[in-house]
């Protein structure tokens, strides 16, 4: 796609949806393989290389695809860049997942979906300070406030809010939250230099490696169990993280990231109507309403602003 296709509002707004529908989908999937696989709830080595596995054949698959369809020499595109990737991959793979996956160990479900959903608010106010044409103003702020409701609403249906501050619980989900913000904002920059989806699949699998290794170095040889079914769902998980994160730092790429970033609120709304779906949880009036919020936050921040017309040249 050109330039100004990625601009246009009806491709943001289908793009940014199926990230995170993907993304959404992510949460059965997970809960789905680690019973499958038969993983511990406190093994995070055995996540770890879980996590590994997902993000390396996510990244090669990225990788190959673009090898096959835009005939890029994946090496010569890296040339230069390699300290960069590999910047990139530890945030925005190793540490944002290591963190990640420690942190809910540790922390209930409703205080780590609301930690998650303040990963739009850092992402915007990086960007407020970062480029001066992605300032945050009312119009904004009064969106991500509805998105961040409507993210507390769903959360809240899981149970009380619980927040003592465990520095391996809470403290490292903000860690995994920073992390994913600032690479966001990173990968923004790196992908004007290099081609966006030879940095997507390079620094995922770099950073899938490091997680890799850390995960085997303390796993023991049966903390997973494969089997058929939970090898056909960990190639779903990397085909739908290649998918979302090529997308997504394509699309961040050519537009405002603290504008973009709103759509990620409707990741806890798909995950829960498709946990609903697959799982057989609930879904509420509530969550419906949840999802109307984030809907109307997105369109106060991008329904309103100037962006390329559909009849653009």
């Amino acid at each position: 796609m050109e330039t100004k296709t990625w601009q246009k509002r009806s491709v943001i707004a289908v793009v940014a949806t199926i990230c995170g529908l993907l993304w959404g989908s992510a949460f059965p999937v997970l809960k789905i393989s680690y019973l499958e696989l038969q993983m511990a709830p406190d093994d995070i080595y055995a996540k770890m290389v879980f996590a590994g596995i997902r993000f390396l054949l996510a990244g090669c698959m990225i990788l190959i695809f673009t090898r096959i369809r835009h005939k890029k020499v994946i090496l010569g595109e890296m040339k230069g860049y390699w300290l960069a990737i590999l910047g990139m991959g530890v945030l925005g793979t190793t540490l944002q997942y290591f963190f990640f996956y420690n942190g809910l160990a540790h922390t209930s479900g409703v205080t780590s979906s609301i930690i998650v959903g303040l990963g739009t608010f850092l992402v915007a106010i990086f960007a407020h300070f970062y480029y001066p044409d992605d300032a945050l103003n009312k119009r904004k702020i009064a969106g991500l406030t509805l998105g961040m409701i409507g993210v507390a609403a769903v959360a809240l249906l899981k149970g009380p809010l619980e927040f003592d501050m465990q520095w391996n619980g809470e403290g490292f989900l903000l860690i995994a939250v920073t992390a994913g913000s600032v690479a966001a904002i990173y990968g923004k920059e790196l992908g004007k230099r290099m081609n966006t989806l030879v940095m997507t699949g390079s620094q995922m699998c770099l950073g899938a490696l490091i997680l890799l290794i850390g995960g085997l170095s303390g796993s023991q040889g049966d903390s997973i169990q494969w089997t058929t079914f939970g090898i056909v769902i960990l190639l779903y998980a990397s085909l739908l993280s290649a998918v979302a994160f090529g997308l997504w730092y394509t699309l961040l790429v050519f537009n405002k990231a603290g504008e973009v970033s709103l759509y990620k609120f409707l990741i806890p709304i798909f995950g829960s109507l498709l946990s609903a779906i697959f799982l057989g949880e609930s879904f509420t009036l509530i969550h419906g309403v949840a999802l109307i919020l984030v809907v109307l936050g997105i369109w106060m921040v991008n329904g309103n602003r100037r962006m390329t017309d559909e009849t653009s040249a």
